[in-house]
């Protein structure tokens, strides 16, 4: 099984788009980063801001490594890894009953709670991420792959901008007219 190239790209990109701006916001705003991250209560105390450094360093790495397809694969080996990480501090606040807390998704007081649709969101992320290591198709690229792969980043992008809004809907909105 191949991956279309254009295809490469396209999640290649998204991702790569995905992760440099949350360490952006992340770098930007590091009190308010720390904060989110204690409040998950998932390391202990003297670790947060060391834990703090290396997830934006990793998201970064990984957005660079994203781009290039010649180390593509160890950028969605990193994607996977803070995808499925961060599913995991959410599913584990939820399991405790701790549902009022900032994601830190793409920005922070943006989101006062957390919800299973987040942590299925994410593991949609990694499932696509995962599709980066499939070796690409030998078909080269073409004029035309240059519209498919930016209509593809726009649809992305419109897509996780509405699993992100749908994850902060309260439960008796979802369906709702």
């Amino acid at each position: 099984m191949t991956l279309d190239p254009a295809v490469s790209w396209i999640l290649g990109l998204g991702f790569a788009l995905l992760f440099g701006v949350a360490a952006g916001h992340k770098f930007a705003d590091r009190v308010r980063f720390l904060a989110v991250l204690r409040n998950y209560e998932l390391i202990p105390a003297g670790l947060v801001p060391l834990t703090a450094m290396v997830i934006v360093a990793a998201e970064a790495a990984a957005a660079l490594l994203l781009v290039p397809p010649a180390v593509r694969g160890y950028g969605a080996l990193a994607a996977v890894a803070l995808l499925a990480a961060y599913a995991i501090a959410i599913a584990i606040n939820l399991l405790r009953g701790r549902t009022r807390i900032d994601c830190g998704c793409l920005g922070f007081g943006r989101q006062d709670r957390i919800t299973w649709t987040m942590v299925a969101r994410n593991l949609v992320l990694v499932a696509l991420a995962l599709a980066l290591l499939l070796p690409a198709s030998p078909r080269g690229l073409v004029a035309l792959d240059a519209l498919t792969i930016s209509a593809g980043l726009v649809a992305m992008t419109l897509l996780a901008a509405a699993l992100t809004r749908l994850g902060t809907l309260p439960a008796g909105r979802k369906g709702a007219p």
